[in-house]
C-alpha cells in the first residue's frame, strides 16, 4: 500500500521541480497551500491573450478564489466560462492526464456567491456545476467528479440552510457522505470531504457530529512521508488541515470546551500559510477575539478583532460593486459590531466612534470610486487619470501584501499614500472620491458650535448605539 501513495507525491515534487513546462509550479504550490506564490507562478504564464487557455486559467483561478481576489476572480471566471463556451473544456494538468474543467467555473461561481451573502445566486450556479461534473471522469487528473464534490457539495449544504431549503441541505449533505473517493490519490479528497461535512453540520447546529467527522484521518503516515520529502515546513496536508483546525475550535467553542478551542486556534493562528487562507484567517482571529471576551480580557478581544477587520477589509477592497460589498460586509457585521460593543463597554465612546466612521467612510467612498466616471479636473487632468490607474494597482498591491510577503520586491510599487498625493496635487476634488480620509473626531468637534451637538447612530444584530459629538467630547448610548 505504501508506493501507491508516495508515488503521486514524488511524481508532484519531481515534475514541479524539474519539468515547469509539462507540470506548472502553481500546482505545487496550490497542493501545498501556498497560494501566494501560487499566485505569482500562474500569473507569469499568462503574458498575452494567447495564453489565456484553460490549461493556464484554471489553476489560477482557483487561486484567486483561495485568496479571495474577488474582483480578478469575476474576470477569471468569465474567461474560463468563454473558454468552455470555444470548446477549450479539456484541462491537461500533466500533459498526460486530462480532466473536464468545465464546471470549474460554476464552483468557483457559487463559493463566491455564498461568501458574498447571496446563497440563492450559490445555489443557482452550484446546480449549473453539478449538472457539468460527469461521475468517473478524470480519476487521473486534477479536477476529478470526487475534487469537484467535495469542493462544491459543502457549498451547496451551507447555502440551501441559509436560504430555509432545510431539506436540501440534508440532501446534500446525505450526498457527501455517500461519496465514492478512489482510494488512490483520494487521502486529500477524503480528508477534505471530512471537513465539508464538519461545516454543513455546524451550519445546522450539530456541533458534536462536526467534531465526529473531524476526528477522522485518512493516510497520516503517507502524509508525514510526503511532508518529509517536500521540507521547508510546510505540507501536502495544509490544504485540509487548516479548514479543520478552524471547524474543530469553532465546534469546541460551541459546546463550551473554551480551552480546547483556544488551543485549537492559537495553532492555527501560528501556522505560516494561515494569512494565505483568504476563507479561513479573518473568522480564526474573530473566534480567538470571542474566547478572549469570555475569558474577561478585553483588550486581547479588541486586538483580534481589530485584525480581523483589517484582513475583511483587504477582502472587501477587492469587490467593484456596491450591492457586493454591502453583502459581504453584511455578513461580517458581527465583527465590527463586537468592536464597538467593547469599546463602547470599557468606556472608550472616541475610538469606538472612529470605527464607525472608517465603516461608513469606506462604504460611501467605494461605491463612488466604483464608478470609475469621473470627470478630473484640475490643472493637469491627464495627469489624473494616469495616477488615478496608478491608484488601483498601487491599493491591489498594498492589501495583497502580508508580512510573509514582504521582501526584496516589495518596494516596486510606489505606496499607496505618495499615489494620494500625487492626486490631490492632480485633482482635489477626484481625490475626495477615491481615498479615504475621515476627519479626526478633534476636528469634528472643532466645527460644532457651544449649543450644537452631532449625533451619528449605529446598529448592528444585537445592539443599537448612538454617539453624541460635542465641543466638550464624545459619549455614546446604547439604546433599544
Amino acid at each position: 500500500m505504501r508506493p501507491v501513495f508516495i508515488a503521486p507525491a514524488l511524481c508532484l515534487t519531481v515534475l514541479a521541480a524539474v519539468d515547469a513546462a509539462a507540470q506548472p509550479a502553481v500546482y505545487f504550490h496550490l497542493g501545498t497551500g501556498r497560494y501566494l506564490e501560487a499566485e505569482k507562478a500562474g500569473e507569469e504564464r499568462i503574458k498575452s491573450p494567447a495564453d489565456r487557455t484553460m490549461r493556464n486559467l484554471a489553476p489560477l483561478c482557483t487561486v484567486y478564489y483561495k485568496l479571495r481576489r474577488y474582483n480578478k476572480l469575476a474576470v477569471c471566471i468569465d474567461q474560463l466560462e468563454a473558454r468552455v463556451a470555444a470548446g477549450d473544456h479539456l484541462h491537461s494538468d500533466s500533459m498526460i492526464f486530462e480532466s473536464n474543467a468545465s464546471a470549474l467555473p460554476p464552483t468557483l461561481k457559487a463559493g463566491m456567491m455564498l461568501e458574498l451573502g447571496q446563497p440563492a445566486r450559490a445555489l443557482e450556479a452550484g446546480k449549473i456545476a453539478l449538472s457539468r461534473i460527469k461521475p468517473g471522469e478524470g480519476a487521473w487528473g486534477i479536477y476529478t467528479d470526487s475534487q469537484y464534490l467535495v469542493e462544491l457539495l459543502p457549498v451547496l449544504g451551507i447555502a440551501a440552510g441559509l436560504a430555509g431549503q432545510r431539506a436540501e441541505t440534508e440532501r446534500y449533505l446525505k450526498m457527501l457522505e455517500d461519496l465514492d473517493i478512489p482510494y488512490v490519490g483520494g487521502q486529500q479528497r477524503r480528508n477534505l470531504r471530512e471537513v465539508g461535512l464538519a461545516q454543513i453540520n455546524i451550519g445546522i447546529g450539530r456541533y458534536e457530529k462536526a467534531l465526529a467527522h473531524l476526528k477522522e484521518e485518512h493516510l497520516t503516515w503517507g502524509l508525514g512521508v510526503a511532508d518529509f520529502l517536500l521540507g521547508g515546513g510546510d505540507s501536502f496536508g495544509t490544504v485540509y488541515e487548516l479548514p479543520k483546525g478552524l471547524m474543530l475550535a469553532k465546534s469546541l467553542f460551541e459546546l463550551g470546551r473554551i480551552a480546547e478551542a483556544k488551543t485549537a486556534l492559537d495553532n492555527l493562528l501560528g501556522h505560516k500559510r494561515a494569512p494565505e487562507q483568504g476563507d479561513i484567517y479573518w473568522i480564526a482571529l474573530f473566534e480567538r477575539g470571542r474566547i478572549a471576551e469570555r475569558e474577561g480580557k478585553p483588550a486581547e478581544a479588541i486586538e483580534y478583532y481589530r485584525r480581523a477587520i483589517e484582513v475583511i477589509e483587504r477582502q472587501r477592497a477587492s469587490l467593484t460593486t456596491e450591492a457586493t460589498k454591502i453583502g459581504f460586509v453584511g455578513n461580517k457585521q458581527q465583527v465590527y459590531g463586537r468592536l464597538v460593543a467593547l469599546l463602547v463597554g470599557g468606556g472608550r465612546a472616541a475610538e469606538a466612534f472612529d470605527v464607525v466612521e472608517r465603516s461608513k467612510a469606506r462604504a460611501l467612498v467605494d461605491m463612488l470610486a466604483g464608478k470609475k466616471d469621473f470627470t478630473a479636473r484640475g490643472p493637469d487632468p491627464e495627469k489624473a487619470r494616469r495616477v488615478l490607474a496608478e491608484l488601483d494597482r498601487a491599493d491591489t498591491e498594498a492589501r495583497a501584501m502580508t508580512m510573509a510577503t514582504l521582501g526584496p520586491g516589495a518596494g516596486q510599487v510606489r505606496s499607496v499614500r505618495a499615489v494620494h498625493a500625487d492626486i490631490r496635487s492632480a485633482a482635489p476634488e477626484l481625490a475626495s472620491l477615491v481615498t479615504v480620509s475621515t476627519a479626526a473626531l478633534e476636528e469634528l468637534r472643532a466645527l460644532l458650535g457651544a449649543e450644537e451637538a452631532l449625533i451619528e447612530y449605529y446598529y448592528d444584530e444585537s445592539a443599537f448605539y448612538a454617539f453624541v459629538a460635542t465641543r466638550d467630547g464624545v459619549h455614546a448610548a446604547t439604546l433599544e
